[in-house]
């Protein structure tokens, strides 16, 4: 009888595991996609034939390799791309895993397929016109994302930053504290936050109190790109609030391997410009111009 209700039953357990991994897909920090890794490799014992299942673990696997530099986990992506059943979600991931020289392949691979790659999909797409100026195109894929069910949390993020370049920074700052109210550690909208406060100059406290509890949160921590992004508003958070000394040192710390990003020497600018070291401020800040 045991054995009958769990044949009987195993659909709905599948249904259930990608219903899981989808909210973890949407959560968007690296202890969401590790759950939903999990959640999917479950689907996938039950029913390995799932496409469903299958397309999600691809892009999981891809994000987990992109963001937080998982090299088994773009091992686990290649494959389950070549099994030709992760269809439009396949397209996503192979453009998530892409080297540099099949960056631009495969992004013409993912707009030709359009809508048919799901929120991850859509936000992937946003990225691709945001940078080639399509900015029109971009919004109406970051929009279409972030009316997923659940909101897809990097797209909301997304929105922010690009209201934000755009100095829009009351709009930035909506999409930053729905991002926030959804996951209170997600680290991008803390980030953005925080920039937006940097710029004008008011709730610094709350973005150091913030900032602090995505780094005491490893579940919650950035991803490989946004690292040395949050280590600078760390940094400039910590100045504006008058601990310069700890910000210097946090700012030598996260750049020490960096020779190459301007925005590591435009901080050491800032902060030494906040303490009254105006030489060191014009000597860093003038690194920064000539890179």
């Amino acid at each position: 009888t045991f054995g009958i209700v769990r044949v009987r039953n195993r659909p709905m357990e599948v249904k259930r595991n990608i219903e899981k991994a989808r909210n973890g897909l949407a959560r968007d920090t690296v202890g969401a996609l590790r759950d939903a890794e999990r959640a999917l490799k479950d689907a996938r014992d039950i029913d390995g034939n799932n496409p469903e299942a299958i397309a999600l673990s691809a892009q999981v696997a891809a994000l987990l390799w992109r963001d937080y530099g998982d090299a088994e986990a773009r091992k686990r992506a290649v494959a389950l791309i070549a099994t030709g059943k992760a269809g439009t979600g396949g397209i996503v991931a192979s453009y998530l895993i892409a080297d540099e020289p099949q960056q631009r392949t495969a992004a013409d691979a993912l707009l030709a397929v359009g809508a048919g790659g799901g929120p991850l999909g859509h936000n992937a797409i946003g990225r691709i016109l945001r940078a080639r100026g399509d900015f029109t195109g971009a919004l109406k894929h970051f929009e279409r994302a972030t009316k997923s069910v659940p909101p897809f949390l990097r797209a909301v993020t997304d929105l922010g930053d690009f209201y934000k370049d755009q100095g829009n920074l009351e709009q930035a700052l909506n999409y930053y504290r729905t991002a926030k109210a959804a996951h209170p550690n997600h680290a991008r909208s803390i980030i953005g936050a925080a920039e937006v406060r940097l710029q004008t100059g008011r709730d610094l406290k709350e973005s150091l109190t913030e900032l602090r509890a995505v780094e005491a949160d490893p579940q919650s921590a950035p991803s490989g790109p946004d690292k040395l992004r949050f280590e600078l508003a760390l940094a400039k958070v910590l100045a504006a609030n008058g601990d310069r000394a700890e910000a210097l040192k946090r700012l030598v710390k996260a750049t020490e391997t960096i020779t190459d990003r301007p925005e590591a020497f435009a901080a050491y600018a800032e902060v030494h410009a906040l303490s009254g070291a105006h030489d060191k401020a014009e000597l860093e800040a003038g690194r920064a111009v000539k890179m």
